[in-house]
């Protein structure tokens, strides 16, 4: 919560001279059309009230002397952190107040995604892994020695099963395989091992890639009837043991009620054996020369190197049996995704308790490089690559849901309200993600409890600042101050959005919205009327003192009705 701004700056302060000129033009334009001045004066400014009395935290987070580096005993030094891998240069150092044993399954929990990370960072900017370890390592302010133990301790550990997720959307204007005009098609896909040479065998004209050099893990598509515009929306998972030189191959197929290649595929299920394993692959590949009455109808070939991880989604162009480019087209999405092998250092913690301190320790390391740029204006979204791409990778690793992302950026957000000036047109933006994807049963209720108990925390949590930004609003939201009205609509916005969700409303119904709002204002005026009685307060209760006093105080109230009429009501009538 916002700091009350010093005794200097408080209002009524100076007797005769308490009265306030009237909103200029300016003012009132900027009422009306929502700030066109940059928002950078006024996060300053906020940040400076909120220096002068934030709390313990707080203020541990924004001292520079209070950075410090922990060594293997746990205890705290102020030496220069340096690169294990690139010891030319010192790691700068952010924050970090996680007790040690919090401290060492969070930051175990990031290095293995670092030696285990999937996918290629999309964009020009080429992220190595020791950048990864360095970002990493100054994110949590871990010492040089430390880190080569945590270093050692998951080198040892065995990494997690990846895998690659295959969600098929749909086709368009497939081939006709059938009299009546239509197909009825059907796909396989399956990884195959290509090197530069195969791959050029594999496009020559007139041959076909044999079946035999797919892997055993085939996967068969449902069938869709008498349609060249099928729709699937299937998703499959392909279990990988690398990526170098592999290939997602994808053969589509037009189905017939004879012997066909998809009982074929689906017969692998049976098979028990090497000698039985040969066989079923000599038959696949017989029947995919030329025994199926299934029709082959098209395929084609993405190399797994080329996902990057946050995946991709596109129109994939179909080859005939020739090479040639006329065989419709496949939309997919490609993801990888994994599958943990190892049993968690804390078995009770929960994926998202480790991602909620790694995003924390990210946002906390970006502000602090911020801070050291004089402070310009930021929104609290991550920017930083490095940051991005360890959050990225952990989503990935631990299969974590859209709406679990979500739900923890705004539980940070939340959790820094009372220590930095958070944009609360971000948390405005992720009460909206949430309040959409809330709306999907299946990704709610993938939520546990204490997911939705905290949740419900957060909402009080933010309602309580709020209201209480409301209570100050002639010093927090002054129309002198450049973008305050603009934020003043975002706080507006937010409350109306936690009122809004199912959670909250289970507490607070939606109408107590507008009387929370009503009895908030109603306080915070008597308070400043009464503060300005008292400092336009007669010393004598007759003669002319007391005429001027009393006309100082129906200036100020005159001056505070129109300030409120046309800066204020837009707001709230």
């Amino acid at each position: 919560m916002l700091a009350e701004p010093s005794t200097k700056s408080r209002p009524f302060r100076g007797g005769p001279t308490l009265r306030r000129r009237a909103p200029s033009t300016k003012h009132a334009a900027e009422a009306s059309q929502g700030s066109s001045c940059t928002e950078n004066t006024l996060f300053t400014e906020w940040e400076q009230i909120e220096k002068s009395e934030s709390s313990r935290v707080g203020r541990s987070l924004l001292r520079n002397d209070a950075v410090k580096s922990r060594n293997p005993s746990g205890s705290r030094n102020t030496s220069a952190i340096t690169s294990p891998v690139a010891s030319r240069k010192a790691i700068p150092q952010v924050p970090c107040d996680l007790d040690d044993s919090v401290l060492a399954m969070v930051y175990r929990d990031t290095l293995k995604v670092v030696l285990h990370r999937m996918g290629f960072v999309s964009g020009e900017l080429k992220v190595e892994r020791t950048d990864l370890l360095e970002f990493a390592q100054s994110a949590f302010s871990v010492g040089p020695e430390r880190h080569a133990d945590f270093m050692r301790m998951e080198k040892n550990e065995e990494g997690p099963r990846k895998i690659l997720k295959v969600t098929v959307h749909r086709g368009r204007d497939l081939k006709a395989k059938d009299e009546n005009g239509f197909s009825d098609p059907f796909a396989i896909m399956g990884i195959v091992h290509l090197t530069p040479t195969d791959l050029e065998d594999a496009r020559r004209k007139g041959k076909m890639k044999k079946v035999d050099r797919l892997a055993a893990q085939l996967v068969e598509t449902s069938v869709q009837n008498a349609t060249l515009n099928p729709v699937w929306d299937e998703e499959y998972e392909l279990t990988l043991t690398s990526v170098r030189n592999r290939y997602l191959q994808l053969d589509l197929w037009d189905y017939d009620d004879e012997n066909t290649l998809g009982d074929t595929v689906k017969s692998v299920a049976k098979i028990s054996g090497v000698r039985g394993a040969k066989r079923w692959v000599k038959d696949l590949a017989d029947i995919a020369r030329s025994k199926s009455s299934d029709d082959f109808m098209g395929r084609f070939l993405f190399p797994l190197e080329e996902i990057p991880q946050e995946g991709i989604e596109s129109w994939y162009d179909l080859e005939d049996r020739h090479g040639e480019l006329k065989a419709g087209q496949m939309n997919l999405r490609l993801e990888f995704c994994a599958k943990q092998t190892v049993v968690p250092l804390n078995p009770g913690w929960h994926p998202y308790i480790v991602y909620f301190y790694l995003m924390k320790q990210c946002i906390l390391a970006e502000h602090h490089s911020i801070a050291e740029r004089q402070r310009r204006l930021w929104n609290y979204q991550l920017t930083n690559v490095h940051a991005l791409t360890l959050l990225c990778q952990y989503r990935i690793q631990h299969s974590m849901s859209d709406i679990n992302v979500v739900l923890i950026e705004f539980s940070v957000l939340v959790s820094m309200l009372n220590e930095f000036a958070v944009d609360y047109h971000r948390i405005g933006e992720l009460l909206t993600s949430i309040i959409y994807l809330w709306k999907n049963p299946t990704k709610s209720a993938s939520l546990r409890k204490d997911q939705i108990s905290r949740l419900l925390a957060d909402f009080q949590a933010l309602r309580k600042h709020c209201l209480g930004l409301l209570s100050r609003l002639r010093q927090v939201f002054s129309s002198a101050r450049p973008g305050s009205l603009q934020q003043l609509r975002h706080v507006l916005s937010c409350l109306e959005r936690i009122y809004m969700h199912p959670v909250m409303q289970s507490e607070y119904p939606v109408p107590l919205l507008c009387d929370d709002i009503r009895d908030t204002i109603k306080q915070a005026t008597h308070k400043w009327y009464l503060d300005a009685w008292e400092l336009c307060a007669p010393q004598e209760l007759s003669g002319t003192g007391l005429a001027e006093q009393l006309i100082t105080l129906l200036h100020t109230v005159t001056d505070d009705l129109v300030e409120a009429n046309h800066c204020y009501n837009q707001y709230f009538v």
